[in-house]
């Protein structure tokens, strides 16, 4: 799978297969980008432990590559 897959995935709430998708983009390597999807889909299927460790990983990331974004 890949990113594009993923963003796709969610635009149409297919939160399963964006789950899938980010999982394995993260196989491959770890990016903000994978984490935050991850935690997006895993947030709507009501995985929260997944959904806030997905997103902190993401914020980690963001914040060692200097990118502040608003959280």
């Amino acid at each position: 799978m890949t990113m594009e897959a993923g963003q796709e995935a969610l635009a149409r709430a297919a939160w399963k297969e964006a789950r899938s998708a980010f999982e394995g983009v993260l196989l491959a390597e770890e990016s903000p980008e994978a984490f935050e999807g991850l935690g997006i889909a895993a947030w709507w299927l009501e995985d929260d432990v997944v959904a806030i460790d997905a997103r902190k990983s993401a914020y980690r990331l963001y914040s060692e590559r200097g990118d502040r974004r608003e959280w």
